[in-house]
């Protein structure tokens, strides 16, 4: 529990509304230099991809900010 709540901690830099498609883009180019790393990176880019198909879609900025990192931890600490 306590390394979940570092990563929310650490990742609160992404929650602006003005430059997210830029934030999301670069975390994309991050994530994908990663996955030679860790084959578990590959998936993260999937949540990402999948996060801003929501944004564009008008969901819930904050919850879909939130569920993106929470799964790309899970992809990341657990192998999902």
């Amino acid at each position: 529990m306590q390394n979940i709540i570092h990563f929310m901690n650490q990742a609160k830099v992404i929650y602006d509304k003005e430059n997210i498609d830029r934030i999301l883009e670069y975390m994309l180019i991050c994530t994908f230099a990663k996955r030679q790393e860790n084959p578990n990176y590959i998936n993260c880019i999937e949540k990402i991809n999948r996060a801003k198909m929501r944004l564009k879609r008008n969901c819930n900025f904050d919850m879909t900010l939130d569920t993106m990192l929470l799964e790309m931890w899970e992809c990341i600490q657990k192998g999902i």
